[in-house]
């Protein structure tokens, strides 16, 4: 739990936040998440090797600290909607392994729906660049 001075800054963990959480970019907002988790060495606690401590008091007392952060940065990315279902939550792995399960899959509809707006996107009135910006986010 290395790191463990800067929660209480009240800094936001990254940008991930103005994401449009959901199923079309759900392996964006997870990899900006762990990106932002790991700047605060935090990947642990929705990976799985941080777990509390049953031995050593002060580690426990630390993990009790850290797992509502890590939880926090993660509800308050995710909208209103899903805030509602996930706030009453006590771990942070276990709100990121649903998300995980329920977002983390691509269907044909996403599919096609990505190949229909690459195929539709055009340069008129773009840069050079800013055409293969949009076309490589996609």
């Amino acid at each position: 739990m290395a790191g463990d001075d800067s929660e209480g800054s009240g800094t936001k963990a990254t940008q991930v936040s103005d994401l449009d959480f959901g199923a079309e970019n759900y392996n964006v907002w997870s990899r900006a998440m762990l990106l932002a988790l790991q700047t605060k060495n935090k990947t642990g606690f929705i990976d799985g090797p941080e777990i509390k401590s049953t031995i050593d008091e002060v580690l426990a007392l630390q993990w009790d600290r850290c797992n509502p952060v890590v939880l926090s940065w993660i509800l308050n990315s995710i909208g209103e909607e899903l805030f509602a279902g996930k706030v009453f939550s006590k771990l942070a792995k276990t709100v990121w392994d649903e998300l995980k399960e329920s977002y983390d899959n691509i269907d044909g509809s996403i599919h096609f729906n990505l190949h229909k707006k690459i195929n539709t996107i055009s340069q008129i009135g773009d840069s050079l660049s800013d055409y293969y910006h949009k076309l490589n986010a996609l």
